[in-house]
């Protein structure tokens, strides 16, 4: 039997909050966490989080310019 995976624009995913037990295994719960990770936010908003310290320093200096 062949498997084929193909996008159906019939189906929808609704959106629910993700809990990862903490009596998981260490690489449940890591692959838990990713999973997590991979759907609460963009690629571009965790950039943003990563680096909000630098993005705040340069508008500080800009601003005292």
């Amino acid at each position: 039997m062949t498997v084929y995976r193909a996008s159906d624009p019939e189906i929808y995913h609704l959106w629910h909050h993700k809990t990862c037990n903490s009596s998981l295994s260490d690489n449940q719960y890591r692959d838990c966490i990713k999973t997590k990770a991979l759907n609460e936010g963009s690629q571009l908003q965790l950039g943003y989080m990563l680096l909000k310290d630098e993005i705040k320093q340069r508008r500080q200096a800009r601003e005292r310019l």
